[in-house]
C-alpha cells in the first residue's frame, strides 16, 4: 500500500506534465505598430504662385473640355473622344486635385513680398488677401476642399468616359472657384452685387 500510495502522486504529476506539454503555447503579442509621423511640411510657393501654375490652367483644362462652339459654319461640339483626349483631361485633373491640396499647406504666403493686386479696387491687395485667410483658417481650407472634390468628381467622370458627368463637374469646380474667390479675393462684390440688385427691385417694382 506503501508503494501504490507513493506511485499515485507521481503518476498524477506526469499526467498533468503530459497534458501541459500538448497544450499550445501562448504566442507573444504583436509588436504595435509606430506611430505615424508626419513629414515636416516647408511651403516655399506663394498661393498666388500655387494658382497661376496649377490651379487656373488646370481649371481651364476641365472648363473647355466639354463645350458647345458657335462658329460661322455652324455649332461645334467640345468633348474628349480618343484615348489621347481622355488621358489629357485626366492629367488636368491629378493636377488639379494636387494643386488645391498644396493651397491648403499651413503657413503659404498670399502673394510674394512687394506684389500689388492686379485690378486694384477690384480684387484686394495680397495683404488684404493674406489677413482675412489668417482671420478665418477653416473657411479657407472648406474652400479649397470644395475644388479638390470637384476636381475629384470630375476625375471619376473622366475615367469613366462620362462626357455629361464631365460637363457637371466642371459648373460645380466653377462654383467652388468662385466661392472662394468671393469670400477672399473681391468679397466687396457681394455688396456690389446686393446694391444692384436691390436697385433693380426698386426700379421694377
Amino acid at each position: 500500500m506503501r508503494i501504490f500510495a507513493w506511485l499515485l502522486p507521481v503518476g498524477v504529476l506526469l499526467c498533468v506534465a503530459g497534458i501541459a506539454a500538448q497544450q499550445p503555447t501562448a504566442k507573444a503579442a504583436p509588436p504595435r505598430p509606430k506611430a505615424a509621423v508626419s513629414p515636416p511640411l516647408r511651403p516655399v510657393a506663394t498661393i498666388k504662385e500655387i494658382m497661376d501654375a496649377l490651379v487656373d490652367p488646370q481649371s481651364d483644362v476641365i472648363f473647355e473640355a466639354v463645350a458647345t462652339i458657335l462658329t460661322k459654319s455652324g455649332t461645334e461640339e467640345r468633348a474628349p473622344r480618343t484615348d489621347a483626349d481622355w488621358d489629357a483631361v485626366r492629367k488636368g485633373a491629378l493636377l488639379l486635385i494636387e494643386g488645391g491640396n498644396l493651397l491648403m499647406v499651413p503657413g503659404r504666403h498670399a502673394a510674394g513680398p512687394g506684389a500689388k493686386s492686379e485690378v486694384p479696387g477690384v480684387e484686394l491687395e495680397p495683404a488684404e488677401i493674406e489677413g482675412l485667410i489668417n482671420k478665418n483658417p477653416g473657411l479657407f481650407v472648406r474652400r479649397a476642399q470644395g475644388v479638390v472634390g470637384a476636381a475629384i468628381v470630375a476625375l471619376k467622370a473622366i475615367e469613366s468616359k462620362d462626357v455629361q458627368g464631365l460637363s457637371n463637374a466642371a459648373g460645380a469646380l466653377d462654383a467652388a472657384c468662385e466661392s472662394c474667390h468671393s469670400d477672399f479675393w473681391y468679397p466687396g462684390e457681394k455688396e456690389i452685387l446686393k446694391k444692384v440688385e436691390e436697385e433693380q427691385k426698386r426700379l421694377f417694382k
